[in-house]
C-alpha cells in the first residue's frame, strides 16, 4: 500500500483487478443489478413506476439496464449468428454464388435499396439506431395515444420504453441461443415474440393503470407507429439519396 494515498501498489495490479473493477464501475453488477432483473421480468412496468416516483437508488438505471442487455444481445449475436452465417456460406453451390456476383454487378432498383435499408434498420446488432430512433418513436406513440394524462410527458414514456426494449434485448438474445441449441425448433422465436409483444401490454397496462383492453389497443398503436414512421423515414432518405447520387 502506498503511504501517502492508501491505494494499493501498482506493481501488485492483476489483470483479474482490472475486470473486477470494470463489473463494478461500468456496469455496477451488485445486488441491483438481480434486483432490477428480477423486477423487470416478473412484473412489467414495476421499474417504471419506482423511476417515476423519485425510488431510484435500489435499481439499476433505464439505460443501464438496457445497455447491459444490449451487451448481452450482442455476445449472443456474434456467437451464434454469425457462426450460422459463415456454415451457411460455406454451403452455398457454386452457380449460386455465381448468380449473386452477377447480381452485384447490376444497378439495384429503388425498391430493393428501400428493403435493404429497412432489414438493416431492424437488425438485431443496430442498437444504436434502436436506441435512438425506434425507441423515441415508440414514446411518442405512447404519448399520443395517453395525451389525456397531461402530467406525463415524452420523458416519462421514454423510461418505459427504455424498460420494455431491455426485456426485447433479453428475449431476443434468448431466441438466438434456442435457435442454437434445439435448431429443428424455429417456432420457439414465434412464441417468443409474441411473448415480447404480451410482456409490453402488461407494462402499459401497469404503468398506465388501465384495463387490458385498452392497453392492447395503445401498445399496438404505438408499434405501429414507431414502424411506419421508421419505414416512411427510410424511403424518404433512401429516396433523398438516389436524386442526390
Amino acid at each position: 500500500f502506498c503511504s501517502e494515498c492508501g491505494q494499493k501498489d501498482s506493481e501488485l495490479l492483476k489483470f483479474s483487478t482490472l475486470v473486477k473493477e470494470f463489473f463494478n464501475e461500468f456496469l455496477d453488477l451488485d445486488s441491483r443489478f438481480f434486483l432490477t432483473l428480477k423486477y423487470l421480468i416478473t412484473k412489467p412496468g414495476f421499474l417504471t413506476k419506482e423511476y417515476w416516483k423519485g425510488r431510484k437508488s435500489r435499481y439499476l438505471s433505464p439505460f443501464r439496464i438496457y445497455l447491459i442487455s444490449g451487451i448481452l444481445l450482442v455476445f449472443f449475436d456474434s456467437i451464434f449468428l454469425n457462426n450460422a452465417n459463415e456454415n451457411s456460406q460455406s454451403k452455398t453451390p457454386s452457380t449460386e454464388v455465381e448468380k449473386l456476383e452477377s447480381d452485384i454487378s447490376i444497378v439495384m432498383s429503388s425498391w430493393n435499396t428501400t428493403k435493404d435499408n429497412i432489414d438493416y434498420f431492424f437488425a438485431s446488432e443496430n442498437q444504436n439506431l434502436n436506441l435512438l430512433f425506434f425507441m423515441p418513436l415508440f414514446s411518442l406513440g405512447l404519448l399520443i395515444s395517453n395525451r389525456k394524462q397531461k402530467h406525463l410527458y415524452i420523458t416519462h414514456h421514454f423510461v418505459t420504453s427504455l424498460h420494455i426494449f431491455s426485456v426485447g434485448n433479453l428475449l431476443e438474445a434468448m431466441m438466438l441461443f434456442f435457435n442454437k441449441v434445439l435448431p429443428n425448433y424455429q417456432s420457439l422465436s414465434g412464441f417468443i415474440e409474441v411473448g415480447f409483444y404480451v410482456y409490453t401490454v402488461l407494462a402499459i397496462k401497469h404503468v398506465m393503470d388501465m384495463i387490458l383492453i385498452k392497453s392492447i389497443i395503445k401498445t399496438t398503436f404505438a408499434f405501429m407507429v414507431s414502424i411506419f414512421a421508421s419505414i416512411f423515414a427510410i424511403v424518404t432518405l433512401t429516396m433523398s439519396l438516389s436524386i442526390i447520387l
